[in-house]
């Protein structure tokens, strides 16, 4: 993932940097809650560590990048590795305020969030999938419609991104599974929200878990898709059927929206997200939405894609096992509590492989 994103020169500066990254994530909470550096030594050394190394990257890229070495087929290079992060370095650059340090802080929240939150999100996505035979059936059939045989070139990803069930399916995870919390702040004047008073200049951090799990907001289908579970169709809306899609409407949790659900036949769904800015919010809101939300999209719903083409994978555990752990609550992607053992095969050899989930 560093590579995609920073090209070879980040991890030849410091080969155990995603190591690194891993060890100090744990760290974060206390970091956050601003213990001091006395109690977690270790916390603030990987963190300085890690800005140096990302400094050093930046440094060499600023150095040795020329416009000639842009790749015109991919538009990676062998300094900044992506165009993604080239362009941050223009924008962030005329940034008023802001020096070299200020720009490789900004860059590791990129290299962190990749890490931590993209990766588990590829993963529950396969959890999801292949938990359920028929909803694994229909992922292989909405890729075999769509012509997909691998990522060979920027048309196959672009198949990818018109799929509605791979859309939805990722959207319902990132209902489901992200645990964030948006801060919010007025530097102009003081907020009344209700009783409350909030003075000028203060920091609200607003968590938005509760949003994505507001049963009079979301669509249950009368308690057939309760919000704490996942639901691949959630955010799909069926032509005929007026009580699909992701909000709660009038009727939708009447019996006749229930025995449309079993009606669609062959209908082609349509993905569906307007309406939802005040209730779904996997990467936050207004100015510091997430910037990498687009790479993540792509990223994931392409690891989804090729692992279901390519593969059969069997868990070899119990359904507790997917139960969510409450240590990273309220800094990204949620994870299971303990490791998920499965069995994997190629779908078109007879090779299997015994691996653990982390």
């Amino acid at each position: 993932m560093n590579e995609a994103l920073a090209g070879p020169i980040l991890e030849c500066v410091n080969p155990k940097f995603a190591d690194d990254l891993l060890e100090y994530y744990p760290y974060l909470h206390s970091l956050l809650k601003g213990v001091p550096r006395w109690i977690i030594p270790k916390a603030y050394k990987l963190r300085k560590s890690l800005l140096r190394d990302v400094a050093t990257w930046q440094a060499i890229a600023r150095a040795r990048f020329q416009e000639s070495d842009i790749d015109k087929k991919t538009s990676r290079d062998p300094w900044w590795g992506s165009a993604f992060m080239r362009e941050r370095q223009n924008i962030l650059s005329r940034v008023d305020g802001w020096d070299v340090h200020s720009i490789a802080a900004s860059d590791f929240g990129i290299f962190w969030g990749s890490s931590v939150n993209i990766h588990p999100m590829a993963l529950w996505t396969i959890i999801e999938v292949f938990k359920d035979k028929h909803l694994l059936c229909r992922v292989r059939e909405e890729l075999t419609n769509i012509r997909f045989r691998g990522i060979a070139d920027e048309k196959d990803v672009a198949k990818l991104m018109t799929s509605p069930l791979l859309q939805s399916i990722y959207n319902e995870l990132l209902r489901l599974r992200v645990e964030v919390q948006t801060i919010f702040s007025s530097g102009d004047e003081e907020i009344h929200l209700s009783n409350c008073r909030i003075p000028k200049g203060s920091l609200v951090v607003v968590p938005v878990g509760d949003a994505h799990k507001d049963p009079s907001v979301w669509n249950t289908r009368s308690g057939e898709y309760p919000v704490n579970r996942f639901w691949a169709d959630r955010f799909l809306a069926y032509q005929g059927d007026p009580h699909s899609g992701p909000q709660r409407t009038l009727g939708s949790d009447s019996d006749t929206a229930r025995s449309c659900r079993h009606s669609h036949g062959e209908a082609k769904p349509k993905l569906v997200l307007s309406g939802l800015a005040d209730t779904f919010m996997p990467f936050g809101i207004g100015e510091r939405t997430c910037p990498g939300r687009g790479f993540a999209r792509r990223e994931i719903i392409m690891f989804c894609a090729l692992v279901t083409y390519r593969y059969d994978l069997e868990f070899l555990c119990d359904d507790q096992n997917f139960d969510i752990t409450q240590a990273y609550y309220g800094i990204g992607t949620q994870r299971p509590k303990g490791k998920i053992p499965f069995r994997i095969r190629l779908t078109q050899q007879d090779s299997r492989i015994n691996s653990t989930l982390p």
